[in-house]
């Protein structure tokens, strides 16, 4: 039996995104599927980005283009305009600087038309760097061998990898559900987790289906320099504004090993910025807080085999913070922790 696949709206937000967003635009146009359309929603670009859209627009008479009403500090608020536009059954909200793969669209929308309870579809990514070469792929997202997520699944995953476990510029979404439920990125409450708090949101009323081959090349332009890598955060993640909501969840038995572990790498991630920053009282007061974290967490650790690493790492923070007198070989070797950690 051969599906019927209605009409796609493909949506990009973007804000001075001139730098990728014709290579986007011309993985969009070559998509095979038989009904879509695309819209680009610009946040009041400052840079060429609205020339090349308008450019290809008028070549193609395939391409929208619409200005927000104001401009947002949040990217998440173009996003919920995004969600508004088009008259396609399904609306998929794509990035504007990723390169989409032909078959994206119509994968996606079968994965949707084959199930009445799947809400949303995601898929794994190759990663590119800003010159486009590859740095790997997002298989690492998905611990779960199943190919449909419920809420505990998703819970579970993103306890344990301390963010959404979905790549969010893969998505695409039943705009009935989207519209039922009144769902939409909650920027105000989440801020930058506002992604992870929208696909829990939508896995109280639908699952969200797997695409376990790569779909799209997802392009990671934060891992540049060592400012970027590092990206300097001091406060806690915005990740766990999300997990406020789900503490009743979190505390049955099955999370707190996943829970612990989140906690863990959010307190090194902090030391490690603070003390790269020369704030070596901060980084000492997170560092107490991250070892009492694996006191008595046996389950924990067996759990987590790279959690041993973690505490490997925390060991010499602590030692990097009374033993290296020079602040350049310390920001160094902040910068090779970060490196080691990224890649255990």
């Amino acid at each position: 039996m051969t599906l019927k696949l209605p009409k796609v709206s493909v949506c990009v937000p973007v804000y001075n995104g001139e730098k990728y967003v014709e290579q986007t635009i011309l993985s969009l146009l070559a998509l095979d599927y038989p009904d879509y359309e695309i819209i680009f929603s610009d946040n009041h670009s400052t840079d060429g980005t609205a020339a090349i859209i308008k450019h290809y627009a008028q070549k193609t008479g395939r391409i929208g283009y619409v200005l927000t009403k104001e401009f947002h500090y949040y990217g998440e608020y173009n996003f919920n305009n995004c969600l508004t536009l088009g008259d396609g059954e399904y609306v998929a909200v794509y990035h504007a600087d990723d390169v989409y793969y032909r078959d994206i669209l119509r994968r996606s929308a079968e994965a949707l038309a084959g199930d009445a309870s799947v809400g949303a579809v995601v898929a794994r990514a190759e990663r590119i760097d800003a010159n486009g070469d590859k740095i790997g792929d997002g298989s690492f997202f998905y611990e779960n061998s199943v190919s449909d997520y419920d809420f505990d699944a998703a819970l579970s995953d993103a306890l344990r990898i301390g963010c959404s476990p979905f790549i969010c510029s893969s998505a695409m979404f039943r705009r009935e559900t989207i519209k039922k439920h009144g769902l939409a990125w909650n920027c105000e409450k989440y801020k930058t987790s506002s992604d992870l708090g929208l696909f829990l949101n939508l896995l109280k009323h639908a699952k969200i289906k797997l695409i376990r081959e790569n779909m799209l090349a997802y392009r990671i332009t934060q891992t540049q320099g060592s400012t970027t890598v590092i990206r300097n955060r001091l406060d806690k993640g915005n990740y766990f504004l999300v997990l406020r909501d789900y503490r009743p969840q979190i505390a049955a038995n099955k999370y707190r090993p996943n829970y612990y572990y989140s906690v863990a790498k959010d307190l090194l991630v902090r030391a490690l910025n603070f003390t790269y920053a020369g704030e070596y009282a901060r980084s000492d007061r997170r560092l107490k807080a991250f070892f009492r974290v694996f006191w008595g967490k046996f389950q924990f650790l067996r759990k987590f085999p790279s959690a041993w690493l973690m505490l490997c790492l925390g060991g010499g923070v602590w030692l990097l913070n009374r033993a290296i007198p020079f602040e350049a070989v310390r920001k160094k070797l902040v910068f090779w922790a970060f490196k080691l950690g990224r890649a255990g």
